[in-house]
């Protein structure tokens, strides 16, 4: 093979100064019988001379044997096309290509590489001794430390691994990889491998049959840049497994929606840590909603829905092990009161435009114009236009959430989210807690807005909550003709410094404040219609406060005026579910007015 390079490359060099001349192919079989003259045998030994000399040059292939046929190893410069003359050599059979000479430029092109052949991995995978093929399919699954030194220094081959599994052990002499360590092949993985004499080889290039990299390590010393974005044919509804054009090669997707619309899963990449940057370019939003209605492998893996409004970004990460599309950033998880605006929650109708919800006495609604909840693990949502009407008789969302209904029992009035549907609900449940409620199918949000209590008949009172503030709210015909009485009587002593206080329950009126603290303050309104002049009514959150005429006085102190007839209205800071009060007229009543809930 070397011998045969060097004789090509003399022969260019002879071929480049002759291709001007007369082109021969004179017969090389001289006359064995008969008679020649001296003259004759002369010039068919020159043609035959020239023939050598100019390769046999000419648009046919020649037959210049005694046999008048080509023989083996013979070469033949094709002039069919005379400003690009082919080199070929005859292998017995057929004339193969060595090169092509370009006359106007003087430039050899040979042929690179030739032939396909196959090996089974071994220790030392020889590739020369019997392969002079340059494109190698290698087999087998036999760990490869090295190629043999059969091949001269420069040798190139291309090696397909048919085989997974298959190891290629680095050494820093003798199997020189990229990335300097061992690589592991894939079916279908194509490598460059360069002899560098001796036993000495280098990979000088790699290619995954799934497109991979080798190494997913990358230092940057300088900007990154992302290649350009694409901008898809506009959203004109609700999308599953959205698959724009271009995807696959994507990094930035410039999207817009004609109409508000939900976008649940964008089709898996085929590899891990594939990022995307979408960008709403448009005047409507596009709200990407977690597990939701698309394939299961194309969803969002996200806490709570992410809206993008117009102008708005996100980047997704792709999880490969998760077979999730992940948000890059999330929203710190910060515990947090329950924030709204606008908020009322009511079972009456009401002069600010509010109706009634139709079966009161089993019913609440609620409304706001924004509403923060929470799951649990501390990530906040933000619903807006918030509307729902829970029912006592119904169960899951919209109604209990788990037992039946109970007379003379607090309700804690929940909102609360499923973000795969993007939908609010109300609930009822028996629970303050939000660990400790149960929630129906889907939903992972909640926030507590409200109380409520039923009566003997199961019926819930009358109420209007605004914000924090809870009333009674008085209806005739109804559990709550009337603000409902705490006591009646006298209660304690007066002495004007050191009063003996009697105590009085709120849990039947004001919501309790254990095992969480619902109500902040109680509101209660107190009332005589004592004929008897100056009559008093002392009341404190506890018993540590004294007489009015000490330098520790009660919250609130009433005397009631020169008839005896009168009512006030008061709050206390509750330190306890009680009250505690002096009342010195068998004529006095303290009436639950509402709370204020810790909302």
């Amino acid at each position: 093979m070397h011998n045969l390079r060097t004789a090509v490359a003399a022969l260019t060099a002879l071929l480049l100064t002759t291709l001007a001349a007369v082109a021969s192919q004179g017969s090389g079989c001289l006359p064995t019988t008969g008679t020649v003259s001296g003259l004759t045998m002369t010039q068919n030994i020159n043609a035959a001379i020239a023939a050598v000399i100019s390769s046999n040059s000419g648009a046919t292939a020649p037959a210049t044997d005694c046999t008048a046929a080509p023989v083996a190893g013979q070469l033949w410069l094709d002039t069919t096309a005379p400003t690009l003359p082919i080199l070929k050599i005859y292998s017995g059979t057929d004339w193969l290509r060595l090169g092509t000479v370009d006359v106007a430029t003087g430039i050899w092109a040979p042929p690179v590489g030739g032939g396909t052949g196959t090996i089974v991995s071994a220790t030392s995978t020889d590739l020369c001794t019997s392969l002079p093929q340059s494109v190698v399919t290698v087999t087998g699954t036999t760990t490869i430390a090295g190629f043999g030194s059969a091949c001269v220094a420069g040798t190139s081959k291309d090696l397909k691994f048919e085989s997974a599994g298959l190891v290629l052990t680095y050494n820093a002499t003798s199997l020189i990889l990229p990335t300097s360590a061992s690589i592991t092949t894939q079916a279908g993985d194509y490598a460059r491998a360069v002899a560098l004499g001796g036993s000495n080889w280098a990979i000088v290039g790699y290619s995954r049959a799934d497109g991979t990299a080798l190494s997913t390590n990358s230092v940057f010393a300088g900007a990154v840049f992302f290649n350009s974005p694409i901008t898809p044919t506009t959203l004109a509804a609700n999308t599953d497994d959205w698959n724009p054009t271009n995807l696959t090669t994507a990094n930035v997707i410039r999207v817009q929606a004609s109409s508000a619309v939900n976008l649940t899963g964008i089709v898996a990449p085929l590899v891990d840590g594939k990022r995307l940057i979408l960008r709403n370019v448009g005047s409507f939003t596009i709200t990407l909603l977690p597990e939701a209605t698309s394939t299961a492998a194309n969803r969002f893996a996200i806490p709570r829905p992410f809206t993008l409004v117009a102008g708005d970004t996100v980047e997704l990460v792709y999880d490969i092990t998760l077979a999730r599309w992940k948000q890059v950033t999330q929203v710190p998880v910060t515990p947090a009161a329950t924030a709204f605006k606008n908020l009322r929650v009511f079972n009456v109708t009401s002069g600010l435009g509010d109706v009634a919800p139709t079966t009161p006495n089993r019913e609440m609604s609620v409304a706001a114009d924004s509403l923060t909840l929470v799951d649990s693990l501390g990530h906040t949502m933000t619903v807006g236009a918030v509307a729902c009407t829970s029912n006592l008789n119904t169960s899951g969302a919209n109604g209990l959430d788990t037992g039946s209904l109970a007379a003379d029992t607090w309700y804690a009035v929940w909102v609360v989210y499923n973000p795969a549907t993007n939908t609010a609900s109300c609930l009822f449940s028996l629970n303050a807690q939000a660990s400790s409620i149960t929630l129906p199918s889907g939903y992972t949000f909640a926030a507590r807005v409200g109380m409520n209590r039923t009566d003997a008949s199961s019926n819930l009172y009358r109420i209007l909550q605004i914000g924090r503030q809870a009333r009674y709210t008085v209806r005739s015909g109804t559990n709550t003709a009337a603000l409902r009485q705490i006591t009646t009587g006298t209660g304690g002593v007066d002495d004007g410094t050191s009063p003996t206080w009697a105590q009085r329950g709120l849990q039947n009126y004001i919501p309790s404040t254990s095992p969480v603290r619902v109500a902040s303050r109680a509101f209660m309104v107190a009332t005589t219609r004592s004929t008897s002049v100056g009559d008093v009514f002392y009341a404190a959150p506890s018993a540590n406060y004294a007489g009015i005429n000490s330098t520790n006085p009660p919250l609130t102190y009433v005397k009631f005026g020169v008839t005896g007839v009168g009512s006030v209205l008061f709050d206390i800071v509750l330190e306890t579910s009680t009250v505690q009060i002096v009342s010195t007229t068998s004529d006095f009543a303290l009436l639950a007015y509402g709370w204020e809930d810790n909302l």
